[in-house]
């Protein structure tokens, strides 16, 4: 039985660190091929813009704003707290099969995964409040 356990521990930390690398890397490419199509949106767009209005899009008119500079920040905040309350989800979810009925990693499992969902709710609401206050307070609203 100790051998099971030992087993078992040596598999969700394999499991985490497949996890992590996962989402970073999910992430990464995200992120790294998502800016040539963003650029190439960005030009169609100005093209559009030119033929609609006469004018360009040489960005003299674009300021980033605090707003802009908080709005970002949250998302990039909310992002983070979304993949990790889906990983802890996840391994709670996985800790909860592999409990073997045993009552106390069942209620660890089950509160990993209560404590996850709590989580992502908490950063929802906070995610709305905070973006009304910015809204309020810069009068775009």
């Amino acid at each position: 039985m100790i051998h099971i356990q030992t087993s078992l521990i040596k598999i969700q930390r394999h499991f985490r660190l497949l996890a992590a690398v996962t989402l970073l890397a999910v992430f990464g490419w995200t992120t790294v091929l998502s800016t040539p199509a963003h650029a190439a949106l960005s030009d169609l767009a100005c093209d559009g813009l030119r033929d609609a209005t006469g004018e360009t899009c040489d960005g003299s008119g674009a300021e980033t704003t605090i707003s802009d500079t908080v709005r970002l920040g949250i998302q990039i905040l909310i992002l983070l707290v979304t993949a990790i309350s889906i990983v802890m989800i996840i391994i709670g979810g996985i800790r909860y099969v592999t409990s073997q009925g045993d009552p106390g990693s069942t209620k660890s499992a089950r509160d990993t995964i209560i404590y996850a969902v709590i989580g992502l709710a908490i950063a929802a609401v906070a995610q709305i409040i905070v973006l009304f206050v910015v809204d309020q307070l810069t009068g775009i609203g």
